[in-house]
């Protein structure tokens, strides 16, 4: 049994499989698998692409879904067919840091019995148009400060509070497999991390950030939550994504609610997605006022 598993989920993504695989299978560290799903790719050369290379890769667990289930449920799909100790997600139009398991090894090593490894990440803009958004921006502005060894419940009071500070998406994060036994990512395709990547660093015992910057994020244009066809379709977009936002807020609560945390960070934690809540919907009556011309009570 491989000691990690690179766990990647695809869905038209060729063009850039063709760029960045190869640093998949290139890691300085040799003990792991590769488990793929394509999620139905059409009109793509993501399958035959990657079935040409499963021939000549063993590491590499390829499968495919009988129907398009999403990204929640194809994370789902692959967690079950992982066999490894440790699982990283990784996004297919991304690309990681050949020396990454080297890095995570090295701090299980002197660290065995830690839950979680965080990693840093840069994000990078792709296009013109991104380029001028990233620019307004902090390039690492999705990790964190390297931390010794600290629990769960740290961790969250340090890594997941405040508006600009919270990182749920999984693939900064070296997860041990056993963490998601008894809990599965929604049916949803955005925000699917969001209750999920709380409640395990909550569950977790002992976590420990490094500073060592393993993942690129790559921007794109054609990104699923950044393809709108006018101002109108893109205030649509936003509110229903506020609703959903508030069910994974509730879904959150509910799993986090269930750890072993102390009452007192429970509070604190609670507060503060309500406050984000709130922020985000006081910017969407703003937006709304804004293109729609007229007050929003």
């Amino acid at each position: 049994m491989a000691k990690y598993s690179f766990m990647i989920p695809v869905y038209n993504k060729a063009e850039y499989l063709q760029k960045y695989f190869s640093r998949v299978q290139n890691q300085t560290f040799s003990d792991y698998e590769i488990v793929v799903i394509d999620d139905c790719s059409l009109s793509d050369n993501s399958y035959p692409y990657l079935l040409d290379l499963s021939k000549n890769d063993e590491r590499i667990k390829l499968f495919r879904n009988e129907q398009n289930l999403g990204l929640g449920l194809t994370r789902n799909e692959l967690l079950k067919r992982a066999r490894g100790e440790y699982v990283i997600f990784i996004d297919p139009d991304d690309y990681i840091e050949e020396q990454l398991l080297e890095k995570i090894e090295e701090t299980l090593q002197e660290n065995p019995d830690l839950d979680i490894v965080r990693f840093q990440n840069i994000s990078e803009a792709m296009t013109e148009r991104q380029a001028e958004i990233e620019s307004k921006k902090n390039p690492y502005r999705f990790s964190c400060e390297p931390t010794g060894v600290i629990s769960g419940e740290e961790a969250l009071l340090k890594w997941m509070l405040g508006i600009n500070k919270r990182n749920t998406m999984p693939w900064t994060y070296c997860i041990k497999r056993s963490l998601y036994n008894d809990i599965k990512y929604p049916e949803t395709n955005i925000l699917e991390d969001f209750a999920i990547t709380h409640y395990l660093i909550a569950k977790a015992k002992r976590v420990k950030a490094i500073p060592f910057v393993g993942y690129h994020y790559l921007q794109y244009d054609d990104s699923l939550t950044k393809n709108y066809s006018s101002p109108e379709k893109e205030l649509e977009f936003d509110r229903k994504k506020q609703l959903l936002f508030g069910s994974i807020i509730e879904l959150t609560k509910q799993y986090v609610g269930a750890t072993d945390i102390s009452p007192e960070a429970k509070a604190i934690f609670f507060k503060d997605i309500d406050d984000r809540f709130t922020y985000r919907e006081t910017r969407l009556i703003e937006k709304e006022k804004a293109i729609l011309g007229k007050r929003v009570k």
